[in-house]
């Protein structure tokens, strides 16, 4: 998810589950060729992993380009390969609906239009020169607009499997609808979830690695999938991992069948991710990050007793990094002495949440997930359960709340920085 699934996020899921493969949010092809040209440390800042993983094999990292130039493509897959930030997979984005990207940008969903190009694409970023080889997948729909059939998007997988050597593709089981008045949320709510046809899909081409994406908002909905088709490979999940994280602790070993999991309470988790916040700050020299690194750790709580206050702390904590979006001119430097952010945030927990909550292991929480479920769906099981459903769209309207009113505090600023300057240009004429 764009703006979401950062370094620190991403961070964040690995001590949760470290089975779990993780995606970034997507870069555009021209952003990383050009940037490596004119600015190289932007480039670095853009691939960018927690600079606590320095064991590759701890890496389940897929990084996500878009474009639709089969020669910028490779170049940018080149310089992923060559970058000491390591991924264990490239994979081009052909799913994304919003007007910026299939319109003006003419690639993302737009480009299931046109297999010919995709698999030109796809092979380029195949053949391009590196130091390591990596794999490329492909992300798309099950088709756009009024193109919901199946034979779509059997005939769109079966020629970029054959013509650009694509072997993985993940599916959103819903079309994207390309007309300007319909927005990304519209798309990924609005289009009907056709499984079945990615099911039929899998089914049909056994030898390829196919996951599905689109609806699966907790992890016995995940579940069920798997149940519904035991052949797939995997189900990709977006929203419900950002809205409800530790919700997902026990996917190591529901889904991966591997023992131990990652930590086993968010009081360890949130100790374990102290680490990766003061080595982000160390490496910053300042608070400029604090916002980005914190907010990952806001959810973590959700619909626990004292979760908000636990949010509103983590919030005040946040405004500590300046508000000026992209600067920071503002930031406070880190002084001598000063509290460390691992410090800052355990503090936050333990003066808003009480101790049974922050020792609750990931068996117990996903027990009471459970009985919850079972409560609000009148015994009905989870697959309807209304508690997911509104933790995560009360997650999507507190971060659109969250951002109009970072916009407000930057409008102010960038107010006050004139009135400054024009106060400064009245006292020079003066003098």
């Amino acid at each position: 998810m764009m703006e979401y699934t950062d370094r620190h996020l991403r961070h964040l899921i690995s001590l949760v589950s470290p089975s779990i493969e993780l995606w970034t949010e997507m870069i555009t092809s021209p952003a990383i060729v050009f940037t490596s040209q004119n600015d190289p440390s932007i480039t670095d800042r853009l691939l960018k992993n927690s600079p606590l993983i320095t064991d590759a094999a701890r890496l389940h990292n897929v990084i996500q380009i878009g474009g639709s130039d089969p020669k910028q493509l490779a170049a940018a897959t080149t310089i992923i390969k060559n970058s000491p930030h390591v991924y264990t997979g490239i994979n081009l984005n052909c799913g994304c609906p919003s007007e910026k990207v299939s319109g003006k940008g003419c690639f993302g969903a737009a480009l299931m239009l046109d297999a010919s190009l995709v698999s030109s694409c796809v092979k380029a970023m195949i053949t391009a020169e590196g130091s390591r080889d990596l794999p490329v997948s492909v992300k798309c729909r099950i088709g756009t607009d009024d193109n919901d059939d199946y034979e779509t998007l059997r005939k769109f997988v079966e020629e970029v499997h054959v013509n650009g050597g694509c072997n993985e593709f993940q599916v959103h089981a819903r079309v994207a609808i390309l007309r300007k008045n319909f927005s990304p949320a519209d798309n990924r709510n609005i289009p009907p979830l056709h499984y079945e046809h990615v099911y039929r899909l899998k089914r049909d081409f056994p030898h390829l690695v196919i996951s599905l994406n689109g609806g699966v908002d907790s992890l016995s909905e995940a579940l069920d999938v798997f149940e519904n088709c035991p052949e797939l490979d995997g189900v990709m999940v977006g929203r419900s991992l950002a809205a409800q994280p530790w919700s997902w602790s026990m996917a190591d070993e529901f889904i991966y069948g591997a023992e131990g999991g990652g930590v086993n309470t968010r009081r360890l988790l949130l100790e374990e991710y102290g680490k990766h916040a003061d080595a982000e700050e160390m490496a910053a020299g300042s608070k400029s990050q604090r916002r980005r690194i914190l907010r990952p750790i806001t959810t973590l709580f959700t619909g626990e007793p004292n979760g908000k206050r636990f949010r509103v702390a983590l919030d005040a904590l946040m405004k500590t990094a300046g508000n000026k979006r992209g600067k920071y001119m503002n930031a406070a430097k880190i002084e001598e002495g000063e509290e460390k952010l691992s410090e800052l945030i355990m503090k936050c927990a333990t003066d808003c949440l009480s101790e049974a909550i922050l020792d609750q292991t990931r068996e117990q929480a996903f027990e009471m997930g459970l009985l919850r479920a079972e409560r609000g769906s009148g015994g009905g099981g989870t697959k309807n359960d209304g508690k997911i459903k509104n933790a995560i769209s009360d997650w999507n309207k507190e971060r659109k709340e969250q951002e109009k009113e970072n916009k407000l505090e930057e409008e102010e600023e960038e107010e006050e920085e004139e009135l400054a300057e024009e106060t400064l240009d009245d006292e020079s004429k003066l003098a």
